[in-house]
């Protein structure tokens, strides 16, 4: 009888360990409570098209992300066929020791002509707080066989996309990041050919992206902006962690920040978005045609209210850690369903054999 009490205990304790474990979010945005804004770990298992453009992953779980059409957890935009649910070896193999990933989102490889591209974006950013210091993370992966602009007759040089009250698109071409297509801001701004970065480097190379994964983090302070000397500044931190290599600043806004030329960016502390920022943008548009592809996972939005230097830094379920969560559909709210019947008729089962008479057990 013990035995069977042993098995029982056994059964409850293993299922509800896998039933309040197999889904928790990315752990940094639980460490995080209320700053983490929202988390789309990107590992999922269906991408459900809601529309023709837009993708619900199935991973992410209370604290989802949302693109364009403002449904929440629809954090995908992509044209038809170009989204998809990727676990080449070759990717997975570039990630560092210890992760825990299977699969990421990528872009088809090879994209024809007329694309518009897939990005996952915010625009769940609450009005009107956490509005001192603002981050966006994402890990970002480029093919081996990735084809930059002037490599082929594609353009795919964007890189990250800034709306909101404010608007500005970052891209990286020839080498370098460049930021423009400043729309709302002032004082008006027009910059550059390469940057605006600090002492000199404007980021990394295309033989450095190509066939590496890369975590970006690109930080916002005084997200509303404001007069001298509270306007905004902008920060985009890279670090190669398939070679383990060193976190750089690839583009900043700041004091000391220039461009190239030089004529085209003067640093200001005073400068603003018509309104706040609210929509933070990896955008991995693609036209034409051309070899290669795009990988992303862990994108997440964190914000204070205060500016300590805070950052949403490296996820553990990809640079070493903490299990990541793999997948919550249909078919897995059908499984919680069964591991809670079953608990309750194993704990059922268990009660009733310690609730016999003695008498009807000696019987036996």
């Amino acid at each position: 009888m013990t035995s069977r009490y042993v098995y029982f205990g056994a059964v409850i304790f293993v299922l509800s360990i896998w039933a309040t474990s197999a889904y928790a979010e990315e752990q940094r945005c639980t460490d995080l409570g209320v700053n983490c804004v929202c988390s789309e770990p990107l590992q999922m298992t269906v991408l459900q098209q809601v529309e023709t453009f837009w993708y619900d992953p199935n991973d992410s779980l209370t604290k989802w992300c949302q693109s364009d059409n403002l449904t929440p957890g629809v954090a995908l935009n992509a044209t038809a066929g170009v989204a998809n649910i990727r676990s080449d070896q070759t990717a997975l193999d570039a990630l560092p020791a210890g992760h825990t990933v299977q699969r990421f989102f990528g872009t088809q490889n090879g994209v024809p002509g007329g694309t518009m591209g897939s990005y996952v974006g915010s625009y769940n950013i609450p009005a009107g707080t956490l509005l001192k210091r603002t981050a966006l993370r994402w890990y970002q992966y480029y093919s081996p066989d990735f084809q930059f602009v002037g490599e082929c007759a594609c353009t795919n040089n964007k890189f990250l996309e800034v709306g909101g009250g404010g608007s500005f698109i970052l891209t990286h071409q020839d080498s370098a990041f460049h930021a423009y297509n400043w729309n709302g801001w002032t004082p008006t701004v027009a910059c550059c050919n390469a940057g605006p970065g600090l002492n000199g480097y404007f980021g990394a190379t295309d033989n450095q992206l190509r066939g590496k994964w890369w975590r970006w983090e690109f930080v916002i302070v005084n997200r509303a902006g404001g007069a001298s000397p509270n306007g905004i500044v902008m920060t985009l931190y890279g670090k190669n962690i398939t070679d383990n290599g060193a976190e750089a600043i690839h583009m900043y806004t700041g004091p000391g920040s220039t461009g190239i030329p030089a004529q085209d960016w003067s640093p200001v502390d005073n400068l603003t978005p018509a309104s706040s920022i609210t929509r933070l943008t990896p955008n991995l548009h693609r036209a034409g045609t051309c070899n290669g592809y795009y990988g992303l996972l862990n994108y997440m939005i964190a914000g204070w209210d205060t500016d300590a230097g805070q950052r949403i830094g490296a996820a553990t379920e990809i640079e070493g850690g903490t299990a990541q969560t793999i997948v919550r559909g249909k078919s897995l709210r059908i499984m919680e369903w069964l591991i809670v019947m079953i608990m309750i008729g194993s704990a059922s089962l268990l009660i009733g054999n310690i609730m016999k008479p003695k008498a009807v057990l000696a019987r036996r």
